[in-house]
Order: C-alpha cells, then structure tokens, then sequence
C-alpha cells in the first residue's frame, strides 16, 4: 500500500490523475492451512520446524484508501501525505521466501536473521528519512509501523532511538496482515482519536525483500 501511495502520488502531482482509490487484501488462510498440515504430517525436527513459525502469525484483512489533490479533499481531519524515503537491501532476499503448493501457498523464513536485516535496513533508511525531513526522534506524535510483533516492534524501536509511547500497534488483535497491516493500523489509529491535528505521524513500512519505506503524514 505505502508503494501504491508513492505512485498514486506522482500521478496527482504530473496531472494524470485527480483521484486515486488504492485497494489491496491478505488472505492469510491457505498459507495457514499448508503450514498446519505440514507440521502435523512430517517428522520435522526442533530446528526444522523454526522457518514456519512464522506462517502460525499470519492474518487476513483488506482496505481502501482515496488520495486526492488537497482541494478535493474533505476540510476536516484528512491525512496529508508529505515527504518520503525508500531503501532496500536485495542481500537478504532469501531470508523469507514464498511459493504457491498447488492452490495453497508455502513459506520459510528464518525469522531471526530477517528481524536483524530488517532493523539494520530501517536504521539506515531511518537516518536518510531524518536528514531528508529535519526530523528528530522527538518529531513524530506517533509512529505507526508494519505490525509483526512484541519481538520487532521492540528491536525496531530501540534501533531507532523512539519511544514505545509513539507507537500505535495492532498486532495483538489483527496478527501480521501483509500489505494492509500498517494503513489497517493507520486507520484504527484514526478512528480512535489517537492522531492530533496538526501533529505529525511516521509510517514505516518494512517487508521482506528486504524493503524499507518511511512517509511523514499529518492530520489536518
């Protein structure tokens, strides 16, 4: 979704477009089903079975969201986007892989060497985002990531030097939804009056590739 809002973006600003919806959905079901029955139906070892850990913290989910020129867009509490940054580090690309299994999907990830990547990633994309914005770790009212769990949400935030108090998280009710997890978050975080007008929110957004993009975000 955070790759959808930089394209969209750039059709806003070049004129192609004066709206855009984005739609995007997870369905985490058949992935945990391949992983339920393959863990009951082969002798796997302590360490053989660690790379589907992670298939058991997959959710499902879906969302939509309209970008718009600023004079289209309603007068009250709209979430402006600002400046962003993306990174990438293609040298840890086989630390999560998937696959379709028939009608089913499959995954591995070696979940430990993924979270050390990924937070390395986002602390170099982290300081290029900083110098790019004039922001300080102090700037942000909240930080809403990609949700994955306690485990990296912990990793990630002392990396960077933020307080857990920044973070909005939905990990605990909605799981790891894959592209919907951090605008899903976004909007609950919304919903419930967490954001201030005029008060600036960091999406960080990290998924296996690896990839990294930060946006700035205010509600206005």
């Amino acid at each position: 979704m955070l790759n959808g809002f930089l394209v969209a973006g750039s059709l806003l600003r070049s004129g192609m477009a004066e709206c855009v919806m984005l739609v995007a959905g997870e369905n985490g079901r058949p992935l945990l089903e391949h992983t339920i029955r393959t863990l009951l139906e082969s002798n796997l070892s302590r360490r053989e079975i660690k790379p589907y850990f992670a298939n058991l913290t997959i959710g499902g989910g879906a969302c939509a969201a309209i970008l718009c020129k600023a004079e289209l867009a309603p007068r009250e509490k709209t979430l402006q986007l600002g400046q962003g940054v993306v990174m990438s580090d293609s040298s840890a690309s086989e630390l999560c892989q998937g696959e379709t299994a028939g009608d089913e999907l499959a995954m591995m990830t070696d979940s430990e060497a993924l979270l050390e990547a990924g937070v390395a990633l986002a602390r170099q994309t982290w300081n290029h985002f900083s110098k790019k914005t004039g922001w300080t770790t102090d700037t942000p009212e909240h930080v809403i990531c990609h949700q994955v769990g306690r485990r990296h949400q912990r990793a990630l935030f002392e990396a960077l030097g933020l307080g857990l108090e920044k973070d909005f998280s939905s990990y605990e009710t909605w799981g790891n939804v894959g592209s919907v997890s951090l605008p899903l978050t976004l909007a609950k975080a919304k919903e419930a009056g967490a954001l201030q007008e005029n008060r600036k929110t960091a999406l960080l957004g990290i998924g296996s590739g690896l990839v990294c993009m930060m946006l700035e975000t205010t509600l206005c």
